[in-house]
């Protein structure tokens, strides 16, 4: 039995790990993440599980009018007054907290059994079925936040990757069949815990997907805007520059009016190329309709007929013909004016858009972090709670062992299951980017223990 649970636990883990795996491209940690609270989290989000099911259960038994024999009692106020101890390490030694916080629950555990083993049959399965329907509606909020997300950013033009769309599609889908399986009342728990479990893995990627596209949004909606106005106020720069340079030659400095002139045509040629760039990517931005597309083009066209008599300018500098140098100029400044004069309403209202934009995706950007850091920290606490779990289950097994009430074949077989589990969690770690340290830290202890132990055994 004890085999089977170190394997079950085992599972429920790799399980967990794998959902933490998905969440942490969108929440990236690093060797800081210690410095900045996450194990004082973890432990405040296990020690508050472990106060509600506690709870739960005591209410449960109120519910139902079960009397809970004299020498169980005793474990309640233990496992309350551990745990409240838990809660003042939480700030000093966050994984002690975590450590206590799971033998509380251990403490309490011969309660729970025994509330959960009184309760009628139809209880039970009520209590099963109302978990299952709970679970289900709040997938399915989750969903509908996401697909409400989703239809508020096309319906301002903004296009969600056709991934994105499927996985929020398919959670739906698989939550609508474990709804109508549990409105039947044919089915089998496991098959629609399976589904909910199926539907969760695709919330979490969808959300994670969400999320890295709120940020590249907003990093192009604020690149874009501040291009717009760059483009705009750089062309109004060139015609001052302009202006200046016709009095400079009008006061006979020939020389720095060239020089002047040569810098204004390579600021001119670096204007037009990134103008070139703004126009293929407008099409990014199809809500200002092909206007703003129009007037890029415009202002573009604009500053290549203006560079042109720049250089027809600087030409007749170079034979000394300061009034044609003079008259080629003034066209050009006339140009470059004549094409702000046209695209000045288009872009104050594409800056306005882009601003709006900008906001949007701040907001989104931030709310999806949240929302994944939420995730994560859940799914990393399940996941240092099923090893504090394990490593209490194996170190029960030892001193079993030391007493003579376990034969040293069973406990070995134990101890390698337990190895060959937090190798492979180990394993799938280290191919994380930047692995949680408090994780890394704990399944490298628990391998550490185990194989001193197995040594003893064994020798």
């Amino acid at each position: 039995m004890r085999r089977i649970k170190i394997v079950s636990i085992g599972l429920i883990l790799m399980l967990v790990l794998s959902s933490v795996f998905t969440l942490m491209p969108a929440y990236p940690v690093s060797a800081d993440s210690d410095k900045r609270g996450m194990p004082e989290r973890v432990a405040n989000i296990i020690i508050n599980k472990i106060s509600t099911r506690i709870d739960a259960i005591l209410a449960l038994a109120d519910e139902y009018g079960i009397t809970i024999p004299g020498n169980l009692t005793g474990y309640i106020d233990k496992a309350k007054s551990i745990l409240a101890n838990a809660s003042e390490l939480v700030e000093e030694s966050p994984l002690e907290a975590i450590k206590t916080a799971v033998r509380a629950s251990s403490v309490f555990a011969p309660v729970a059994r025994y509330v959960l083993n009184s309760l009628p049959e139809e209880a039970k399965h009520d209590l099963m079925e109302d978990r299952l329907e709970t679970a289900v509606e709040v997938k399915l909020k989750m969903v509908s936040g996401l697909e409400n997300t989703i239809e508020w950013l096309e319906n301002r033009s903004i296009t969600v990757p056709d991934n994105i769309k499927t996985m929020v599609s398919d959670a739906r889908s698989l939550l609508e069949e474990a709804q109508s399986l549990l409105e039947s009342g044919d089915y089998e728990e496991s098959n629609v815990a399976h589904l909910i479990a199926e539907a969760s893995k695709l919330i979490g990627q969808a959300t994670a997907a969400l999320h890295k596209f709120a940020r590249k949004g907003w990093v192009l909606a604020t690149f874009a805007d501040k291009a717009v106005i760059g483009m705009f106020y750089a062309s109004q720069k060139i015609t001052m520059v302009l202006n200046r340079t016709i009095n400079v030659l009008e006061d006979g400095d020939i020389d720095t009016a060239k020089t002047r002139l040569m810098d204004i045509i390579n600021i001119t040629d670096r204007l037009i190329e990134f103008m070139n760039r703004a126009i293929d990517m407008s099409g990014n931005y199809s809500e200002m309709g092909s206007n703003f597309t129009s007037s890029l083009v415009l202002l573009r066209d604009a500053l290549v007929e203006a560079r042109g008599y720049m250089v027809s300018a600087l030409e007749a500098l170079e034979n000394d013909d300061v009034l044609t140098a003079i008259s080629y100029l003034e066209q050009a400044i006339e140009t470059i004016n004549r094409a702000l004069s046209s695209v000045t309403p288009i872009f104050k209202d594409m800056h306005h858009y882009l601003k709006t934009v900008t906001n949007m995706f701040e907001k989104m950007k931030n709310r999806f972090r949240e929302a994944m850091e939420n995730m994560f920290m859940h799914r990393l606490a399940k996941l240092i709670a099923g090893l504090e779990k394990m490593e209490f289950r194996l170190k029960n097994a030892y001193t079993l062992y030391n007493k003579g009430l376990l034969p040293g074949e069973k406990f070995l077989d134990m101890l390698n299951n337990a190895e060959n589990i937090l190798t492979s969690i180990l394993n799938n770690l280290n191919k994380m980017k930047n692995p949680p340290p408090m994780l890394i830290e704990k399944v490298s202890n628990m391998l550490s223990w185990i194989e001193q132990v197995k040594a003893e055994v064994s020798g």
